[in-house]
């Protein structure tokens, strides 16, 4: 009878999680205390997938690594234990899997945890995107400051607009319709110290280097300080080899 009553106890506390729901996997020590953490993160908005008594073992991880697959939002694939252990072999797998585990014998320490490692995700993903983002930006090349006219080019520029940033592909606009592949800045110094990103104003020494394959393009010849030169619009890529570095 009192297992019957604890099943039935157990069945009644499930119902409140939403499996359908992207959310994290939850483990209590006790039905009270399972009861508790669902209703708190309930109402703290944190989605709760499946949940669970008793300590995290391999099996649980196993189920949710299965689960997790299927998410769409990777920073949900985590398990929080509220004032249980876990086995040594449920942690090892656990760990090869990139699953998190987070504990915690007190409610708000474990949404703290939760909430951080969401707050890492993004800022993360946030860097990720900013290393991707190409900045708009004309630039002039100062020709007394051109110390490599081969690549990997080395010259003086003005920022006449916008944000020159490291990862910048370039090109020299010979007319309104042509334009000469320069290559991607790798490097940008000013006042003998290396910067990520110039501004509107500023003269810098760019390091510009060339696709491997594409290295026969030399200032002076192809293009030179009469040119302008600008960013690479996705408006004048011809295809996507012909420009990865």
């Amino acid at each position: 009878d009192a297992k019957r009553t604890v099943q039935s106890e157990l069945k009644s506390i499930l119902n409140k999680v939403n499996k359908k729901s992207e959310g994290v996997c939850v483990h209590a020590s006790t039905l009270g205390s399972l009861e508790a953490l669902l209703s708190f993160f309930n109402s703290s908005n944190v989605p709760v997938s499946t949940a669970n008594i008793g300590p995290i073992g391999k099996k649980d991880v196993i189920k949710a690594n299965s689960l997790f697959s299927k998410y769409k939002e990777p920073h949900k694939r985590v398990i929080l234990g509220f004032d249980v252990k876990v086995t040594p072999d449920a942690l090892s797998l656990a760990e090869s899997s990139d699953i998190p585990i987070f504990l915690g014998d007190i409610i708000y320490h474990l949404l703290d945890k939760f909430r951080k490692h969401v707050e890492d995700f993004k800022e993360l993903q946030r860097k990720k995107v900013e290393q991707d983002v190409v900045f708009p930006a004309v630039v002039d090349i100062l020709p007394n400051c051109v110390f490599c006219k081969k690549s990997p080019l080395l010259m003086g520029v003005l920022v006449v607009e916008g944000v020159l940033k490291v990862g910048t592909p370039l090109v020299a606009l010979k007319s309104l319709t042509e334009h000469v592949l320069i290559g991607k800045v790798t490097g940008i110094e000013m006042d003998h110290k290396e910067k990520q990103e110039a501004k509107k104003g500023q003269e810098v020494c760019i390091r510009v280097e060339q696709h491997a394959n594409d290295r026969s393009l030399l200032y002076g010849r192809h293009f030179d300080h009469k040119n302008q030169v600008t960013m690479l619009s996705v408006h004048l890529i011809v295809s996507p080899r012909s420009f990865s570095l």
